[in-house]
């Protein structure tokens, strides 16, 4: 099960949400603790198994809809509002094919225009405008590509393996981030306006998984590898600034930028535990104990409240969740298999 989940799903922004999806979904009979959240809206893409398939879910302040039917695996990986209008993206597999996904207010269309699989990874909306980032199969594995209004646009051309895996759009620039592997390892990679720069210089592999911009400032996150270890990373306008120093496998997923404070969601292994973590201006909270593996995968902070989304996974049952201040909600019941990617808040 969440075999068609890949590795490091997860941007979050703020200006968020008012919804409710009632096309093509159905009420998850089971009800889990509904947070207090205030005046607040809390929205949370992602998946939960319904015993044979993965099911798309939206999570509304705790309350699961399902935007699939449960007939195929399908998951969701980003959720946007802009209006009165809610975007969600994911992919869901059809015979032998997985394929982009956007729902808008419920309503699904398909992104894919390859004979091939498709995959979205993040929705952002600007000026009216919808992208998505995300994949197609190539020759060599993928090509990164996003769409803008349904229509695509290539950013590599198949020589290599390659993916865009988050998405901002500030002004009429469009900034993309994921990884293009350069015939040795995958590279950290940021597309301004189509044109590549990577982050790292290839000698060993790193990926970007998060962009946000603020300030005209570049923020991104990631890993880079020293060669035994991933190293949780933040690039800001192009600079790696460590935040692990690579004793234990870890990564940086997503990050959301206030002010001065800039806050990051990931991981760190530490012994034979994964421990979710999030990183305020650098400095590491952990979000789990360490007796179960756990993930963080995305983080907003809204007012003097900091939301983080991830999962916790026992040795029997994964089960999604997000954090508010520390604080653990969980979005599926207990006997149930999910996992939580993206986050999205309106006052």
């Amino acid at each position: 099960m969440f075999n068609c989940f890949r590795k490091n799903v997860l941007p979050a922004l703020i200006a968020y949400l008012a919804f409710s999806i009632t096309a093509c979904s159905k009420k998850d009979p089971h009800k889990p603790p509904v947070p207090d959240t205030s005046s607040t809206t809390v929205y949370v893409a992602g998946a939960a198994y319904n015993g044979s398939k993965d099911v798309a879910v939206l999570w509304k302040n705790g309350a699961a809809t399902y935007l699939t039917n449960g007939s195929t695996d399908a998951y969701a990986t980003g959720v946007f509002v802009s209006g009165n209008d809610i975007y969600v993206t994911g992919n869901e597999y059809t015979g032998t094919r997985q394929i982009a996904r956007l729902w808008k207010n419920g309503s699904v269309s398909n992104l894919t225009d390859a004979p091939g699989n498709t995959g979205a990874h993040a929705v952002f909306v600007n000026r009216g405008d919808v992208y998505v980032c995300g994949y197609e199969t190539g020759n060599n594995g993928y090509i990164a590509k996003y769409w803008k209004n349904g229509s695509a646009v290539h950013l590599t051309n198949g020589a290599f393996d390659a993916e865009a895996k988050d998405i901002f759009v500030s002004g009429n620039d469009v900034y993309i981030v994921g990884y293009m592997h350069n015939g040795l390892h995958p590279i950290a990679t940021l597309w301004k306006n189509g044109v590549a720069t990577y982050l790292t210089d290839g000698t060993k592999e790193s990926v970007a998984s998060g962009i946000f911009i603020s300030n005209q400032m570049v923020y991104v996150t990631g890993y880079e590898h020293n060669g035994t270890k991933q190293i949780a990373t933040l690039w800001k306008n192009g600079v790696s600034i460590h935040l692990t120093d690579g004793t234990f496998n870890a990564e940086a997923n997503a990050l959301f930028v206030k002010g001065v404070d800039v806050y990051i969601a990931g991981q760190e292994q530490t012994g034979s535990k994964r421990v979710a973590r999030m990183w305020k201006n650098g400095v590491s909270s952990s979000l789990t104990d360490g007796v179960a593996n756990a993930g963080a995968s995305a983080v907003v902070a809204n007012g003097a409240d900091v939301y983080v989304t991830g999962y916790e996974y026992n040795g029997m049952v994964k089960t999604a969740r997000f954090w508010k201040n520390g604080t653990t909600v969980p979005l599926a019941q207990a006997d149930q298999w999910a996992a939580a990617n993206r986050i999205f808040i309106t006052n």
